[in-house]
């Protein structure tokens, strides 16, 4: 880089009009969405609740970014709601529905139920899906198992 470029890179009242803005702040906020959807899979992963729960408000808050295009962020939304269903699941206060009886849980699957094009392994999906109805179904029955069985 040449001098004169150094100083025009340095130089926050210069604008390169070449340069649309809008499509900058567009790539930078797609960038940090993506950061926070890979910062929200590890907290969940590690089971970290506090963690998760302040990057998803992140995540919220960003995918609302009007330069976003909202389809090409739309299923990482709904596994981002997915994921924050089952970690509250435990939660029966929480509410993710208008209807008050709707636990995580059973939002959960109707969220998973939604990903359905999205999971490319078709077996997975369909044992995440067993999982959740059994969940949904028997709330209290992983008391009944052995405790080196685990289940969501």
């Amino acid at each position: 880089m040449d001098c004169a470029n150094k100083e025009l890179a340095s130089d926050p009242s210069s604008t390169d009009e070449s340069v649309d803005f809008a499509h900058v702040t567009a790539a930078a906020s797609g960038w940090m969405l993506d950061f926070m959807f890979v910062s929200l899979c590890r907290s969940f992963k590690e089971g970290n609740f506090d963690e998760f729960n302040e990057t998803l408000s992140v995540f919220q808050a960003l995918s609302q970014c009007k330069s976003l295009k909202a389809a090409a962020h739309t299923e990482k939304s709904l596994i981002c709601a997915f994921l924050a269903r089952v970690m509250h699941g435990k939660q029966l206060d929480v509410l993710f529905e208008e209807d008050e009886s709707v636990m995580p849980l059973m939002s959960a699957a109707t969220v998973w139920s939604s990903l359905e094009y999205a999971v490319e392994d078709e077996s997975l999906f369909e044992n995440i899906t067993v999982l959740l109805f059994v969940q949904v179904s028997f709330p209290s029955f992983h008391v009944l198992l052995p405790a080196n069985i685990k289940i969501l």
